[in-house]
């Protein structure tokens, strides 16, 4: 987007029934039965506006907090999300005491009608999404609108590609949030959410050329934005509610994030096989527990096949760490995840506990990526790499033909 504000203003004829069409299609029913919320102190809404995002739109919930805030006379303003977000509007809404509530009414419905067309209407004119510089244009404007502790509800995918936070780095989405928040210090105290609450709406839901996301990407997603937003001093909830549809109409979409791909080694070929962080065999931060145990359970289906073909064949499974904690913690880290795996293999795959052995070697492996940066901090990528299981097979025939009795 162009970095000058814009006002939208409503594209259909007559100020409420363009309203009521409007909001009775997000559930902000008029009359008596109308949803009853709680005002904010100040409301901004940014939008993801490339078209391999779900659809932005105006949930129940929303579309009530904005009629609310407009209601109360605190603020409301909308920022579009592209290759360069901007400021479409924002408002401190003020009446007259004098307006009977009616005409109050009349004047609250027509101002959400705005909003809400607003985030319907907007698209990219711009390649690209800096999520995070629009989460700073956003708090930025509620301040100037003496709104310091508003709401900011982020309707997006969370999947940028461009700006600081850049979710198509390789490894960016399987990265451990503490590791990013430290890389990001100075973006994060530039952020400007201090006593701000954020809500994350719509995270890890996409539409083409992006593909599906699973359960715990999406996960992974959330988690890294919460972490973020959380070191800036904001509150952070998600909405979990998944959003669908196809993303706005405009030719500029976001470049996808690559998802890593099964792999699917040939077992009878002495080699050994690395599954870094970023595979189905990747775990949860500081921890031996899978991200996706699933993913990781089907993964490992191929190799389990492979050793209960024949008793004599084995797997050797090794853990290694990246620089982070220190030498005990990195070969303890290291030796429970190869752990993890066997024992995945074992309670869940049928192979034979003898099968299989396990080494935990931390840092100390052919391969290792030096993964701390100038100033001595560790690099969250590079990190990524470095945290990984090898896979070596062996068999004690010299075919993969099952042995004969």
């Amino acid at each position: 987007m162009v970095s000058s504000s814009r006002n939208l203003k409503v594209r259909t004829g007559g100020w409420l029934f363009a309203g009521l069409l409007l909001l009775s299609a997000v559930g902000c029913s008029s009359g008596p039965h109308r949803p009853r919320c709680n005002s904010a102190p100040g409301l901004m809404l940014v939008v993801g506006v490339h078209r391999n995002m779900a659809a932005s739109d105006v949930s129940e919930t929303i579309g009530c907090v904005i009629r609310a805030t407009i209601n109360a006379g605190q603020p409301v303003g909308v920022v579009a999300v592209d290759g360069t977000p901007s400021v479409l509007t924002g408002t401190a809404y003020q009446f007259d005491d004098a307006n009977n509530d009616a005409k109050r009414e009349q004047m609250v419905e027509q101002d959400l009608n705005q909003v809400v067309t607003a985030v319907r209407q907007a698209a990219a004119d711009s390649p690209g999404s800096d999520l995070l510089t629009g989460i700073r244009l956003a708090a930025a404007k509620a301040r100037a609108l003496n709104a310091p502790t508003a709401e900011i509800v982020v309707i997006d995918s969370g999947l940028p590609d461009t700006g600081p936070l850049n979710l198509t780095v390789p490894g960016m989405l399987s990265a451990d949030p503490a590791d990013v928040t430290k890389l990001l210090t100075a973006e994060i105290r530039a952020l400007g959410v201090r006593g701000m609450k954020v809500t994350l709406d719509g995270f890890g839901y996409t539409s083409r050329p992006q593909e599906p996301l699973t359960g715990a990407q999406t996960a992974s997603v959330v988690a890294l934005w919460t972490a973020v937003l959380q070191a800036a001093g904001a509150k952070v909830e998600h909405d979990p509610d998944p959003r669908a549809g196809p993303g706005p109409q405009t030719q500029y979409a976001t470049k996808p994030v690559a998802l890593p791909k099964p792999v699917s080694p040939n077992f009878c070929s002495p080699q050994t096989i690395v599954y870094d962080d970023a595979s189905p065999i990747g775990f949860l931060p500081s921890s031996n527990d899978f991200r996706d145990r699933p993913a990781a359970k089907e993964l490992l289906r191929g190799l389990a096949t492979w050793l209960t073909a024949v008793p004599g064949r084995k797997a050797s499974i090794t853990g290694t760490t990246s620089s982070a904690g220190t030498e005990a913690q990195r070969v303890a880290r290291s030796h429970g995840r190869a752990d993890a795996v066997k024992a995945l293999l074992v309670n869940e795959l049928g192979v034979e506990a003898g099968q299989v052995t396990t080494d935990g070697v931390a840092t100390h492996f052919t391969g290792y990526v030096p993964d701390r940066r100038p100033d001595g901090s560790l690099d969250p990528i590079r990190a990524v790499r470095n945290r990984t299981v090898r896979i070596v097979t062996a068999q004690s025939h010299n075919t993969c033909e099952p042995a004969k009795g």
